[in-house]
């Protein structure tokens, strides 16, 4: 299944943006990339809560098809869904693979969150 896509928008963070926005700049998409940072110094010290309220004050609802936020924030997605209305995925950990992650999405990929992965316990 192809899925169309209009506008995409990737959170990043402070440190990524540089980078984000030339990857973005090179592809050759039939739809609209928006890039915005995060007041986020590096996705590792930052959650799905604190992006949630950001997003929601930056943007009130959502007018893009979905959103792509850094792979190493912690928590779920759904927070952000619930404050923005609109799909949101984790990207990869590292921001060359956008470009592949973008196709994936454009071919019908549905992102899988192990945001809450149990391991096994020995009784």
């Amino acid at each position: 299944m192809v899925r169309q896509l209009r506008r995409v928008l990737l959170v990043t963070t402070q440190s990524a943006y540089r980078t984000v926005l030339e990857i973005v700049g090179s592809l050759r998409k039939g739809y609209t990339v928006d890039v915005v940072a995060s007041s986020a110094a590096v996705a590792q010290l930052t959650s799905c809560e604190e992006l949630a309220s950001e997003l929601r004050a930056r943007l009130g609802r959502c007018d893009y098809d979905l959103v792509i936020v850094p792979g190493l924030v912690r928590g779920s997605t759904k927070v952000i869904e619930e404050a923005i209305g609109c799909r949101v995925y984790k990207g990869s950990r590292y921001a060359g693979d956008i470009p592949i992650l973008l196709e994936l999405l454009e071919q019908g990929f549905e992102p899988v969150s192990y945001t809450h992965l149990t391991l096994p316990t020995s009784d």
